[in-house]
């Protein structure tokens, strides 16, 4: 399970300004993604950035091509099943590898997100 191989890992979506990167992190900036792959692994890929404000918040969506998944089925990654937080303390965000490795990742950050119990 991937919680017992990063539980100590960050998920950091960072803002293309940003350029910081922490081992094992997943990473999203307007030039790669830092991202998992179908099978749960660490992968760095170009892919494109998108983000949209709403009322002081932001969607980071990652489009990039990874490893497809080795179980012939789509990959669903999120924190329930990861325990990685996006940004700082941020449980709203999931990714998704299709069956040919197309992955979506899509990390909501909101200032001040309370902590989660």
């Amino acid at each position: 399970m991937i919680k017992n191989q990063v539980s100590t890992v960050l998920l950091a979506i960072l803002s293309s300004c940003h350029t910081a990167f922490a081992g094992g992190a997943i990473v999203l900036n307007s030039n790669e993604c830092i991202i998992l792959d179908g099978n749960g692994k660490e992968e760095t890929v170009s892919g494109s950035l998108h983000t949209v404000q709403n009322a002081n918040n932001y969607h980071y969506i990652c489009k990039a091509q990874v490893t497809p998944p080795s179980s012939g089925h789509a990959a669903y990654f999120d924190y329930e099943n990861t325990g990685l937080t996006c940004g700082d303390n941020n449980f709203e965000w999931h990714e998704t590898v299709s069956t040919s490795g197309n992955a979506v990742v899509d990390c909501l950050i909101t200032p001040a997100a309370p902590p989660k119990s």
